[in-house]
């Protein structure tokens, strides 16, 4: 957990002004989800980004 980064980003407009703003940083290897030499994706590329944007859905309320 929080590596190799730490943190995550908020828009400075927001930055310590706003309460309600909220801020979530998601890494996801590269090699999860494509071929990192030849940039394309890999086999479950799809599965990997329905994972993903269910994981954003139930984060988001």
């Amino acid at each position: 957990m929080d590596r190799p980064f730490s943190g995550s980003i908020v828009p400075m407009k927001y930055w310590q002004k706003e309460p309600n703003v909220k801020s979530v940083m998601i890494e996801i290897r590269r090699d999860l989800y494509m071929n990192e030499k030849t940039g394309t994706k890999s086999y479950n590329f799809n599965e990997i980004q329905k994972t993903i944007s269910k994981i954003i859905k139930i984060l988001a309320n």
